[in-house]
C-alpha cells in the first residue's frame, strides 16, 4: 500500500462517515454470526455468541477512538458547548475575543521585532568570527573606548582586523524639501570591509573616504524605499544632514540594522565627518570614550586573548 493510499484509508472515517459506520456494523455482525456457529446445539446461539464475544457497542466505540473520529467528535462537542455558552453572554464573549486578539497581536509583533533586531543572522561574511570588544573597569564593564585606546588596540593579539563606530543619534535630514530625523552611525573607513557587508546598491565607505573626510553617506534599504522610492538615481544624490551636504554613495541590505542600539541605524557617514552631524571630533578628543569596537578573529580559539 502506498503512502497516499494509507493516508486516504486513515482519513476515510472523516469524509465518508456513514460508509465507515455501516461497514463497521456489518463486520461486527459477521463476527457474531461466525461465533454463533460454534453453538449449533442449545437455546439461542446468538445470545451465547454475544455473551462470548462481548459488547459490540464497546468494540465499536474503541474502533472509533482509534480513528480520527476519536478526537474529532470530542472536539466538536466541546466547541458546540463553548459556542452555546458564549452566545448566552455576548458581553463576556466580546471581551474574551478582544483580549485574545490583542494578546496574539502583541506577541506576534514583539516576536517579529525581536527576531528582526536580535535573532536574525547578520548579512555579513562569517558572522561567527565577529566579536564586540569590551574592557572591564573596577566599577562596571564598559564597551565605550576612546580614540587613543582604539589605536592602541588595533595591534591586539588574536584579531585579524579591528574597526570602530560611533552612534551620532538622530540627526535632522533634508531631501528635496522633505524634513525628517534619521539614526546616523559614524564608521571608520575599514568598518564595512571588516564586518564583510556587501552593498545592495553603489558602494560602501572606504579608508579613502575616511582619510579625505569626504561627506559621503550610505543609507539603509528602508530609507532608500521610503525617501527615494527605490530610484537608482538615489546613488549620487545630495542630502543635507544638519547644515552639511552629503552625497549618497550606496545602499545596504534591509537585513543590516547596524551594530549599535537595535533599530537605530538608517544612515552611515565616515567617522572623520562626525563633527558635521553634531558629534565631537574623535582625533582631537583622544580620551573621550565614544567609540564602540568590533573585531574579526583570526582564530576562533583566540577569543579570550582578543577580548
Amino acid at each position: 500500500m502506498s503512502l497516499f493510499d494509507a493516508l486516504r484509508h486513515r482519513l476515510r472515517p472523516l469524509f465518508r462517515r456513514r460508509d465507515f459506520e455501516r461497514d463497521m456494523e456489518e463486520e461486527f455482525r459477521h463476527h457474531l454470526e461466525l461465533r454463533a456457529q460454534e453453538f449449533p446445539d442449545g437455546e439461542d446461539p446468538a445470545a451465547r455468541a454475544r455473551a462470548r464475544f462481548g459488547s459490540p457497542t464497546y468494540y465499536m466505540e474503541e474502533t472509533r477512538r482509534m480513528t480520527p473520529l476519536g478526537w474529532l467528535d470530542p472536539l466538536r462537542q466541546d466547541l458546540r458547548y463553548a459556542w452555546r455558552n458564549l452566545r448566552r453572554t455576548p458581553g463576556f464573549t466580546a471581551v474574551a475575543v478582544l483580549s485574545l486578539a490583542i494578546g496574539i497581536g502583541a506577541n506576534s509583533a514583539i516576536f517579529s521585532l525581536i527576531y528582526s533586531l536580535l535573532l536574525q543572522p547578520l548579512p555579513v561574511s562569517h558572522p561567527e568570527q565577529l566579536v564586540e570588544v569590551e574592557h572591564v573597569r573596577r566599577e562596571w564593564p564598559n564597551d565605550d573606548f576612546s580614540y587613543s585606546e582604539y589605536q592602541a588596540l588595533r595591534q591586539g593579539p588574536g584579531l585579524r582586523d579591528l574597526t570602530a563606530f560611533a552612534g551620532a543619534g538622530e540627526v535632522p535630514m533634508v531631501v528635496g524639501g522633505l524634513h525628517r530625523a534619521v539614526g546616523v552611525d559614524a564608521v571608520d573607513g575599514n568598518f564595512f570591509t571588516t564586518i564583510g557587508l556587501r552593498p545592495l546598491r553603489g558602494r560602501l565607505i572606504t579608508r579613502e573616504d575616511e582619510h579625505a573626510r569626504a561627506p559621503v553617506a550610505v543609507i539603509s534599504e528602508g530609507l532608500w524605499a521610503t525617501v527615494f522610492n527605490r530610484e537608482p538615481a538615489a546613488i549620487g544624490s545630495t542630502i543635507t544632514l544638519r547644515d552639511a551636504a552629503f552625497t549618497v554613495i550606496g545602499v545596504v541590505p534591509a537585513a543590516y540594522r547596524g551594530l549599535g542600539y537595535p533599530g537605530s541605524f538608517e544612515l552611515a557617514v565616515p567617522l572623520s565627518t562626525l563633527p558635521l552631524v553634531g558629534g565631537r571630533p574623535v582625533e582631537t578628543a583622544p580620551d573621550s570614550a565614544t567609540l564602540q569596537l568590533v573585531g574579526r578573529l583570526s582564530d576562533p580559539t583566540a577569543l579570550r586573548g582578543a577580548a
